[in-house]
């Protein structure tokens, strides 16, 4: 990178709406920054709303089987293969998180920085040192 760049638009972390400012902002054919210093995705993705819902989801599957008796439905109990919860729970989040991340790299008009961005003033954003 060098050090001085100019954007039209600049997006600092890849959180929640970053795929729908994209959206919104790829097709004006401006030049866009995205500046993400940990992984794509952020917090929701990683380690929040995504892998909690895909465990969740484990959770209500191995409760209606428990409750299948009540609904006529005949089944042993389950048996909870935790490691095969968390590989489905991964799968989902990586799918999640390659596809932001193909969907930045993939666009003309977008850089994707990586690094810790911290702005110096108005119209100027530092990203570790440049």
């Amino acid at each position: 990178m060098s050090d001085t760049l100019n954007f039209g638009h600049i997006i600092v972390g890849t959180g929640q709406a970053t795929g729908t400012l994209l959206s919104k902002l790829i097709p004006t054919g401006e030049s866009i920054a995205v500046i993400e210093g940990g992984s794509i995705g952020d917090t929701c993705v990683n380690v929040g709303c995504t892998p909690t819902k895909a465990l969740v989801a484990s959770a209500k599957v191995a409760h209606m089987v428990r409750r299948a008796a009540e609904y006529g439905v005949q089944t042993p109990s389950p048996s909870i293969d935790f490691g095969a919860v968390r590989d489905r729970m991964n799968r989902i989040r990586h799918n999640s998180r390659d596809g932001l991340t193909g969907f930045i790299e993939n666009a003309e008009n977008v850089t994707l920085i990586r690094g810790l961005a911290s702005f110096e003033s108005n119209h100027v954003v530092n990203v570790d040192g440049q």
